[in-house]
Formats: C-alpha cells, sequence, structure tokens
C-alpha cells in the first residue's frame, strides 16, 4: 500500500516538473521574430492610448503605417515558407502574435 502511494506520489511531481517545462518549438527563431514584429506593431499605438508623445517628436500613425508597410512582405514570406505559423511551430503567444500582425 505505501510502494503504491509513493508512486503515485513520485509519478505528480514527475507530470509536474514536466508540464512546468516550456514546450520546444520547432522554429524559435521565428518564434522572437514574430514577438519583435508585434512589439514594434504595436507600439505607436498604445502610445497614443496613452497619449504620450513620441520621444522623437515623429508622428505615430506615420510610424504605425511604416510598420505595417514595413511588416507586410515579411508575413507574406513567412506564410510562403512556413505557412500559418501554429503553436507547435512558434509557441502559443508567438502564433497569437503572428495573428495579430496579419
Amino acid at each position: 500500500m505505501k510502494v503504491s502511494a509513493l508512486a503515485g506520489v513520485v509519478w505528480c511531481f514527475s507530470a509536474l516538473g514536466a508540464a512546468a517545462q516550456p514546450t520546444p518549438v520547432a522554429y524559435p527563431v521565428l518564434s522572437k521574430t514574430l514577438d519583435s514584429l508585434a512589439y514594434v506593431d504595436q507600439w505607436p499605438m498604445q502610445q497614443l492610448f496613452k497619449q504620450l508623445p513620441d520621444s522623437a517628436g515623429r508622428n505615430l500613425v506615420q510610424v504605425e503605417a511604416d510598420n505595417f508597410a514595413r511588416h507586410q512582405p515579411i508575413l507574406e514570406r513567412i506564410v510562403r515558407q512556413v505557412g500559418y505559423p501554429g503553436f507547435r511551430q512558434v509557441g502559443e503567444t508567438s502564433s497569437n502574435n503572428f495573428w495579430l500582425l496579419v
């Protein structure tokens, strides 16, 4: 009886330890790229919502338009090469960031 209880406790801790580790993704560099693109894409709008000016004095609406124009060909190339980057390819956060970008 004690052995089965001990085995259950050991299994429980090993399962928790495995769940705590991040799942490896197929394209880690693409994952980081998508996260960076999303940050750059969202920054101007966040500044506008906070009613904060750009420290460089740029027109934030134009910055947003420039970012979109710069990111569009990159996103198209990603779709041609990889398809839609899902959770297995780039992880949940980066996949959601791709959706946000397109």
